[in-house]
């Protein structure tokens, strides 16, 4: 098959492509994962059934908040959206609790008088415009400053796709996993690239001369920057204590 040939049959499944992409998100949106957990309640001790309908990783969260320890997971078939809001809506419900993940743009099930809602993210602003100098009264920018100098962090900026994948895979993943264990949201490389595309770029601190740490950042304008995904160079928790991580911010 020449080049021709080939481009043009490429070109012609692009919409096939977008149509199966476009049905995966329905799927995912409708047909929706769900876990029963069972054990002792971490407050009362006295025993309780969870149902957990969403991602596995709030799966994993939610089980270690809610119970002691030692609860026992079974994972149910995939729940259709309308089957959720019957459970929840259920004059009796086989749950003492049910946590259903919203998912964007499908149907609010909150709006039942014993449903709340819970936001899955919180976001922080940061006002780096007022300069280092109004808040070097706090103690704890002290102790930041005085452990950056102390172990001679220094930064740079970079575009190069070489540091970018460097930080992914000695930072970025290590950090996230041993943090977060079983409950880590990973951004892939892909959700990175559509999140921040052109925009990013990535701070890396380093020690004579070496990358102990990083953040990645989407630039918005001068008056915007978002850290998007930060990382310690083998997840070393004594580059932490050291100061690493707190020098992205200075």
């Amino acid at each position: 098959m020449n080049h021709g040939i080939l481009y043009n049959v490429l070109k012609a499944i692009k919409p096939l492509r977008a149509l199966v992409r476009s049905l995966r998100s329905l799927w995912q949106r409708y047909r929706l994962e769900a876990w029963v957990l069972e054990g002792a309640e971490r407050c009362s001790g006295e025993p309780i059934r969870v149902l957990v309908v969403g991602q596995v990783e709030n799966c994993n969260y939610l089980a270690r908040v809610v119970f002691a320890e030692g609860s026992v997971r079974r994972r149910l078939q995939r729940l259709w959206s309308w089957q959720v809001d019957s459970l929840l809506n259920g004059p009796v419900s086989p749950y003492g609790m049910i946590f259903v993940q919203q998912q964007p743009g499908a149907r609010a099930w909150y709006s039942h008088e014993r449903c709340f809602v819970l936001p899955s993210w919180l976001a922080g602003e940061l006002n780096v415009a007022q300069g280092l100098d109004s808040r070097r009264g706090n103690d704890s920018v002290k102790t930041d400053l005085r452990n950056i100098r102390r172990n001679g962090f220094t930064y740079r900026i970079t575009r190069e796709p070489q540091d970018i994948e460097y930080f992914y895979t000695t930072m970025y993943l290590p950090y996230i996993q041993q943090t977060h264990g079983d409950r880590a949201f990973v951004t892939s490389r892909e959700e990175l690239g559509r999140e921040a595309g052109d925009r990013l770029e990535l701070l890396l601190v380093e020690q004579d001369g070496k990358p102990v740490a990083g953040v990645y950042l989407g630039m918005h304008d001068q008056e915007r920057v978002d850290a998007l995904e930060l990382g310690v160079a083998g997840a070393d928790r004594n580059l932490v204590r050291l100061g690493a991580l707190a020098a992205i911010y200075y």
